[in-house]
């Protein structure tokens, strides 16, 4: 460490340099490869969680029929420090008052700018073995086993139409999304992203949301 702290004093590793290496090891990890170390980045650095080599992704929600993308309303705890105890991402809906019909705020309601429709059904976001498919306290989740140790995990769900052993594919229906029945929340799926043994969860949570910025919209 002295080494190479001495080398960047002298000038022989560079700002170029370093985002070079960051660049490089963020696209090793699968991780999005903008040269900066972020929280992902040093999340992995650190070994709070290896990210292996990820399989083609599609996104946990479609589009609607109109067109519009889910989007991420509340992130992972390592880029929102405002949730600490919050490991993945909480995916929604633009809301459109001209369009969209009309629900009150709250418990299985919308918010004042993102709802999700009745009907929406989580999406498998790859191939993989369904680990877990039942409820608790917070609904209706379903856990898929992929490649290389990751796993996908989809919550505040109505209901669920797969069970465990069953082997899913990129955009399969997994259950119905809902709220979280414990709390006065709209319709929303909570979506994570884990390596390892989920014994061992959540030591080996991953932020979502970088993964997702590569994975393709249905």
């Amino acid at each position: 460490m002295t080494y190479n702290v001495d080398r960047v004093i002298k000038g022989l590793i560079t700002e170029a340099d370093l985002s070079s290496l960051a660049r490089k090891f963020q696209a090793d990890v699968g991780l999005a490869d903008d040269g900066e170390i972020g929280p992902q980045t040093l999340a992995a650095l650190r070994g709070h969680a290896s990210v292996p080599e990820l399989p083609p992704m599609v996104w946990p929600l479609a589009k609607l029929p109109d067109g519009r993308a889910p989007i991420i309303t509340s992130g992972h705890f390592l880029s929102n420090p405002d949730r600490p105890d919050h490991a993945g991402d909480d995916i929604m809906f633009d809301y459109d008052p001209r369009s969209d019909a009309p629900m009150h705020i709250g418990d299985a309601g919308r918010t004042l700018k993102f709802w999700v429709p009745q009907g929406v059904y989580a999406l498998a976001v790859a191939e993989g073995e369904v680990l877990m498919a039942s409820r608790i306290s917070t609904g209706y989740r379903v856990w898929v086993q992929h490649v290389n140790g990751l796993c996908s995990g989809y919550f505040h769900l109505i209901n669920t139409v797969v069970q465990p052993g069953d082997i899913v594919h990129p955009g399969d229906h997994l259950g119905l999304v809902g709220d979280n029945p414990v709390d006065d929340d709209p319709r929303h799926l909570h979506f994570e992203l884990y390596v390892g043994d989920l014994a061992t969860y959540p030591q080996g949570t991953l932020d979502p949301e970088p993964i997702l910025s590569h994975a393709t919209l249905t």
